[in-house]
């Protein structure tokens, strides 16, 4: 994940490199590999957003589950022990 994060800086950097060196780059082969390296960055940043948030919700799912499972032992226990 750490040299995930550390390659979209560096895509990043470039990208504002050559929108930084003005108008004379923009025709020029270099320009346009910065130009799609820039939108590849912001491609993999948004689905590593949507990655993390479904993540996240199946986390919490899981959570949720491992906690009713948890109330559903007990509760048959007491059961259990009633009967």
């Amino acid at each position: 994940m750490m040299k995930k994060a550390t390659m979209l800086l560096v895509f990043a950097a470039l990208g504002n490199l050559c929108h930084a060196t003005g108008e004379q780059m923009q025709s020029s082969p270099l320009s346009k590999v910065l130009d799609l390296m820039s939108e590849l960055t912001a491609k993999i940043v948004k689905e590593s957003q949507a990655e993390a948030t479904a993540y996240k919700e199946y986390f919490d799912w899981c959570d949720d589950m491992a906690k009713n499972a948890g109330f559903e032992i007990k509760t048959a226990e007491a059961k259990k022990r009633e009967t």
